[in-house]
């Protein structure tokens, strides 16, 4: 039993407890004549691997309390006047609620019992289609686990964009404005889109927001959906950021243990394995910018103040390529004036 160990097999702990229990159970079917009961094979498998790794098997918490409300650090709470760090969720752009009422409509619609207006949603093309994640998607190799991001590379626009990361936190999709030129798309088919936060302590103001054909898999199995991108200046170590409206296109569900991507395709499940060497390059990247932003706080003179963003300015238009056109002013037919001849009549 213990090869290595100093005590006999009859002073073994373990082996007492597992007498104690093979006993219990024998009385408890002698009793009720009854069979012992037995653990299925799959938990007995758990249980070994999860002792050989030298973990101990917890067991349900009863939870002693509620806490129902959101908590949070603000500086205002500080007694020593020091500086909490603060939690920024990318949110915002293409995808952001414009008012208070967009909001008050998303509340009464989630919360309702029965929608009032029903729409064509993408889940309903696949309620049928069932994922499920399996030993055929862990890898060999689990170091990282937990810590790399899911890193993919899908055809945006008929081009292979590798740094894609998966962020089902994200509440939009982000493409970097780099990687929109590399893309080679014009400039006039981005339409105005508004501002996001997330990246920093400041708001980042998107040059606009464009949707492209967004492909997974191969010829042999694919999925392709249409995508809308907020194309920003970002400083990550990622081409493009698809957060949950394009995963929720998609139906697409994320394991970031394995670092693995399933979403329903025509073909069946598609599988979409995570670039992991570009997820150790992505973290590798975090980690410089975290430790500069470290030193740059213990001390400011290392490094020049960064100023707010701004929003991008409206370049005038060239005055020879505006219609024009000439109006009257009030009853009288003589008191004209010229405007831009694509407003209207009103």
């Amino acid at each position: 039993m213990h090869p290595t160990a100093r005590h006999s097999a009859a002073d073994c702990r373990e082996i007492q407890k597992l007498a104690k229990r093979v006993s219990g159970r024998r009385e408890q079917s002698s009793k009720d004549d009854s069979p012992p009961p037995r653990q299925r094979a799959g938990k007995e498998k758990a249980s070994d691997s999860r002792a050989a790794a030298g973990e101990k098997e917890l067991g349900y918490q009863s939870p002693a309390r509620e806490l129902k409300g959101v908590y949070h650090n603000d500086d205002s709470d500080s007694d020593n006047g020091d500086r909490r760090k603060k939690l920024y969720v990318m949110y915002g752009g293409s995808w952001e609620l414009v008012s208070r009422r967009d909001v008050k409509t998303l509340r009464r619609e989630v919360l309702s019992v029965k929608p009032g207006v029903p729409r064509a949603a993408p889940h309903q093309r696949w309620m049928n289609t069932t994922i499920s994640f399996g030993p055929s998607d862990c890898p060999e190799n689990m170091a990282g686990a937990g810590v790399l991001p899911l890193v993919t590379a899908p055809v945006i626009s008929n081009v292979r964009l590798y740094h894609v990361l998966i962020d089902g936190g994200a509440g939009l999709n982000v493409i970097s404005y780099a990687a929109f030129k590399q893309l080679q798309i014009p400039e006039s088919k981005l339409t105005p889109s508004r501002p996001f936060s997330g990246v920093g302590p400041h708001p980042v103001f998107p040059l606009g927001s464009i949707t492209l054909p967004v492909t997974f898999g191969t010829e042999e199995n694919f999925r392709t959906e249409s995508v809308m991108f907020d194309v920003a200046e970002v400083n990550l170590p990622f081409n493009a950021i698809i957060g949950r409206p394009a995963l929720y296109r998609f139906m697409a569900i994320a394991h970031y243990g394995y670092l693995v991507l399933k979403m329903p395709s025509p073909a069946g499940v598609l599988t979409v394995q995570g670039d992991r060497t570009a997820a150790v390059a992505a973290v590798e990247r975090l980690h410089t910018l975290a430790a500069e932003a470290a030193r740059s706080e213990e001390d400011p003179s290392t490094s020049q103040p960064r100023a707010p963003a701004k929003a991008p300015k409206v370049q005038p238009s060239d005055p020879d390529q505006v219609p024009v056109k000439s109006v009257q002013i009030g009853a009288d037919s003589t008191r004209t004036t010229r405007i831009a001849g694509n407003l209207e009549e009103k």
